[in-house]
């Protein structure tokens, strides 16, 4: 399990994704995860709700924002390689395995974490 990190650490993490890999690499990072998107700006995580995303408005649609901490904790815990989510044969997949690897040494936290086969 992932320990929590702040929610300044982890927006620096995700400016320091941006910077290393690019946009085209985070949005498809995010893409995959839940079906998100960067901002124009590359400064937010935006998802559109509701059956035609961009004109649904109010309680059943419209545009929200989500939290770099939640993305960054997905990235740096188990997430990215969930068989159940991703399929029995996603650590195969060498483009995504590298996208993540990268994604997640540029946050500057993944160093830090304690790793499954340490004891």
């Amino acid at each position: 399990m992932l320990t929590i990190i702040s929610s300044q650490r982890a927006s620096k993490a995700f400016s320091a994704i941006l910077e290393a890999l690019g946009r085209d690499d985070l949005q498809e990072i995010l893409s995959n995860w839940n079906d998100n998107e960067l901002s124009e700006d590359g400064k937010t995580i935006i998802c559109y709700i509701g059956r035609d995303r961009e004109y649904s408005k109010g309680r059943e649609g419209g545009k929200v924002t989500i939290p770099k901490k939640e993305f960054i904790e997905w990235l740096l815990g188990d997430g990215p390689f969930d068989q159940a989510v991703y399929g029995p044969k996603i650590r195969e997949d060498v483009d995504w395995t590298t996208k993540i690897m990268s994604a997640r040494e540029a946050t500057g936290l993944w160093s830090e974490l304690p790793k499954n086969d340490e004891k």
